[in-house]
Parts: C-alpha cells; structure tokens; sequence
C-alpha cells in the first residue's frame, strides 16, 4: 500500500490530482495527465508508477484508467484531505469566464474566508470562493443569504446540484491545473481559520 503518513503533503496532492483527473471513467493519455495536472513529465512518471503498483490504476499502451481499487482510494484520499467529496462545478455564472474548476464539499468550518481563499490563490488557482449552506441556502460570506440569488440564480442552480448538508462549507477553487485546484481545497481546509495551519 502507498503510505500516505510519512509521504510529504504535495505527494498525497500528487496522488489525488492524478487519480481525480482519471476519475471520469476515460483511458488518458501521459501527455493529456500531463498537461490537465500541471505535473512535470518525471513526477507523472513517478506518480503513474507507484499508482499502478498498487492496483489503483491501470496502465496500458492505450493510455491510463483507474480501478475500483483506484475509485476506494481516492474517496479515502478526499476524505484524509477534509471533504465529504470533490466534483468539478462550472463557475462561469459568477465569475464571468469558464474557468477550470472544482467544489468540494466539507463539514469544518472555515472561521476566516478571506484567508482561505487566500490560500487558495497561493496554491496557483485564479481565484477561490467559499459558501456556507445553513438553513436551507447558500451563503456567500461576507454578503449575506440573498446574496446569490439575487445577483447569481444560474450558479446557484449549477451549486443545487451538489448533496449538502446544514453547516457543510462549500469550497471551490477555479483558474488552474488539476493539481493547483486540488491543492486549493487543501490548503483552504487545512488553514483552520485562527491564524494556524492544520
């Protein structure tokens, strides 16, 4: 089993950008992983191997594609990082341009959203947002509970889409590859909203 306690944080990113990224059920290319991930060629390699090692992925001249093993791991990995699951969200209904993009859900409160979005954007992500959902809506803090209704009712259809539950945090990162996104929603949750880091 690839042992994720004594891997350094950027390895357990690593693991998870690849394995999210082939996730969606497609035989993928190393030079499409590649440039999707934002990995160099000698990580990919490295990543792709240790991955297929363990059964997670499959790896053939064809291209790479995950595994059940690959799928279990994966919800383990998201769920070792603080969410409850990750999906890619289109943005274009608030931000104005289609950017990549990805959501994830968690149940950790985020005390100070200006520093987590912050940490966002150190991870190499254009931009982040984090929601709250309380009594049945979403709220973008600091702009209140109608906020987003009255100013952005097609995101907040694209966001009616994912499963929440009262006090669960939404958390998205847009504007960069699929590890700067995932790294994202690392450093948001891992940034515990008191001036320390998790």
């Amino acid at each position: 089993m690839v042992k994720m306690k004594d891997s350094p944080n950027n390895k357990l990113i690593e693991f998870l950008a690849i394995l999210y990224t082939l996730s969606f059920g497609q035989r993928l290319g190393r030079y499409f992983l590649k440039e999707a991930s934002g990995l160099g060629e000698g990580v990919l390699r490295r990543i792709l191997s240790e991955l297929s090692r363990e059964g997670y992925i499959s790896v053939k001249r064809g291209g790479t594609v995950i595994t059940d093993k690959g799928r279990e791991f994966l919800s383990r990995l998201i769920a070792k990082i603080g969410y409850k699951h990750i999906s890619p969200i289109d943005v274009k209904g608030i931000v104005k341009h289609s950017y990549n993009a990805i959501a994830g859900v968690t149940s950790q409160s985020i005390k100070n959203v200006v520093q987590a979005r912050d940490c966002i954007v150190r991870s190499g992500c254009l931009g982040g947002l984090i929601l709250f959902y309380t009594g049945s809506k979403l709220v973008l803090p600091p702009m209140g509970e109608n906020y987003l209704y009255e100013n952005f009712p097609s995101f907040v259809k694209e966001l009616k889409r994912i499963p929440l539950e009262e006090g669960d945090y939404i958390v998205i990162s847009f504007g960069g590859k699929i590890y700067s996104l995932v790294k994202g929603l690392y450093e948001a949750v891992r940034y515990s909203g008191s001036g320390d880091v998790l």
